[in-house]
């Protein structure tokens, strides 16, 4: 009996520390979540900021162009010409190609020969010519294509696009008054259009015997930029396309735009003109010349001496199919009396 009695006091005084130990626990409980109310969230807590609100600001990543409110000429301007569509390509047929080549070059519009390319004019002044490229995409007007070939296979959305050029998102808090987290915003980073300065050319060169010329197409075009760390350092020779455009898309859309003529300082001429006129200077980087299946010519012949006799091969096997300048939109047959007059020069 006494055995009893023992037991059962043992059982209250243990069955009083379990409550007590419980009621201690609930009271520390709830003034933990007093003073975590009191605290402000942050982006990666898992309390009260897991509640606060995310804005997503669906801003412009490129910066926009303002018209001019008075005229920026000491001279009345003319109507601003505007060419609804590029001018046709002459006609070529197959069986008419006497010789072709196809070749890669890259050009870098800092170089003198290349600087009226690197910005476009319009009303709302001067673009360059990545910003076209980037309007027209986020406006569904072109398509770009993944640069993992140039065959465009691989069409991307204009978010993908965004992310290839390094744009991004960016997260900030929304403080109040006192310094409080109310919130965050998510928007796009700004793209550094400055960055992009060269562009890769994917063009067919072939000799018409029907127009007895030299003459080339541009097929594609790709911005080039190079890998670039997270720390902000460039990866030296790692230059690479980021996206490839259609060139006959995008020059539908050049035809809106005004370039500099180098030819005739003072004077503009629709943007597309400079591409079909062939006025800028590029380095080729590979050939399908004694390259059937194309490779890269860093892997194909990374000695820079053989690229380059490979480069002066070329350019000699396109001088000698006519001394006549050549460009994409030119119809006229080059008379003998042309070619004699250069030759005797």
């Amino acid at each position: 009996m006494k055995k009893w009695f023992l037991y059962k006091k043992i059982y209250l005084v243990l069955a009083g520390t379990v409550c007590i130990s419980y009621a201690d626990s609930q009271i520390r409980h709830r003034a933990d979540s007093a003073n975590n109310s009191k605290l402000a969230g942050n982006f990666y807590s898992q309390g009260k900021a897991d509640s606060l609100p995310i804005k997503y600001i669906q801003d412009n990543t490129i910066s926009q162009g303002k018209l001019s409110l008075r005229n920026d000429f000491p001279y009345e301007q003319a109507p601003y010409y505007q060419q609804s569509n590029a001018l046709n390509y002459p006609h070529v047929r197959q069986e008419d190609i006497a010789y072709s080549i196809r070749i890669w070059e890259d050009v870098d519009t800092r170089k003198p020969g290349n600087r009226n390319m690197m910005y476009a004019i319009d009303d709302r002044g001067s673009k360059s010519l990545i910003q076209i490229m980037l309007e027209a995409i986020r406006n569904n007007q072109l398509t770009a294509f993944d640069a993992q070939d140039d065959r465009f296979t691989t069409p991307l959305t204009p978010q993908q696009v965004r992310d290839a050029v390094g744009s991004g998102m960016d997260t900030s808090a929304i403080l109040d008054l006192d310094g409080n987290i109310t919130g965050y915003q998510v928007r796009n980073k700004t793209i550094d259009l400055d960055s992009i300065y060269t562009y890769r050319l994917k063009e067919d060169w072939f000799y018409d015997k029907n127009y007895g010329r030299m003459m080339v197409r541009i097929i594609g075009i790709a911005p080039v930029m190079p890998f670039i760390l997270s720390t902000g350092d460039i990866i030296p020779n790692s230059e690479h396309a980021v996206f490839w455009l259609y060139f006959p898309d995008l020059r539908s859309i050049l035809t809106k735009y005004k370039a500099y003529n180098m030819q005739e300082p003072g004077t503009k001429i629709p943007f597309d003109e400079l591409f079909d006129l062939g006025q800028f200077k590029g380095k080729i980087i590979k050939s399908n010349y004694e390259n059937p299946g194309e490779i890269n010519w860093n892997n194909l012949m990374p000695d820079p001496e053989d690229q380059q006799k490979t480069i002066e091969e070329i350019r000699k096997q396109l001088s000698e199919y006519g001394n006549d300048n050549y460009d994409m939109i030119s119809q006229e047959t080059p008379s003998k009396h042309s070619k004699k007059s250069k030759k005797s020069k």
